[in-house]
């Protein structure tokens, strides 16, 4: 007997074309989640130290630092036009609007990659981008990648103070060595 099915066939024909429309609507991509790397990578940088830099070794003959009275008078009027301009009373929603106006509590904001930078023994700058909420362990995986010599022991530090490998979200985001 096929009166049921048909009778409920019938109630349910209504709502086949909403279901329908919700299931072919595309879906948003699920935000990125801020414990994991970011999704375009690290964007590993080494910066040498200044030692080792070509510029810094550069033998340059004295009349390039000499400088004339007109590039002198330039330069004191560009600072003293600077000046003016930062010392100029103006309220809040003025700064923010020339400046850009960021709110911390936009979603772009949460969800961009904290720079990190790490110094290590030999004058090396070496920087990577963090999520927010990553670990402190994926800074120390980060580094022992990029170490010479990945068996040797380091610590990671920040004002001083060691960071732990317990030290869970957010820490990663204050490391610096």
């Amino acid at each position: 007997d096929l009166a049921p099915l048909n009778a409920a066939m019938r109630r349910l024909a209504p709502l086949a074309p909403a279901v329908a429309a919700q299931l072919a609507a595309p879906k948003p991509p699920p935000p990125p989640d801020t414990r994991k790397p970011p999704p375009r990578g690290r964007d590993t940088r080494a910066f040498t130290p200044a030692a080792m830099c070509a510029a810094a070794v550069a033998d340059f003959a004295d009349d390039y630092f000499q400088r004339d009275a007109a590039d002198i008078q330039a330069d004191f009027k560009r600072k003293q036009a600077k000046r003016e301009n930062e010392g100029q009373l103006t309220t809040r929603a003025w700064k923010e609007s020339h400046r850009g106006g960021e709110d911390a509590d936009d979603v772009s904001v949460k969800l961009k990659p904290a720079v990190i930078r790490v110094r290590l023994p030999d004058g090396v700058l070496l920087q990577g981008e963090f999520m927010r909420r990553e670990p402190v362990g994926a800074v120390r995986e980060f580094v022992a990648a990029a170490l010479r010599e990945p068996f040797r022991q380091f610590s990671l530090s920040f004002l001083n103070q060691p960071l732990a490998e317990e030290d869970g979200g957010g820490g990663a985001a204050a490391a610096a060595a």
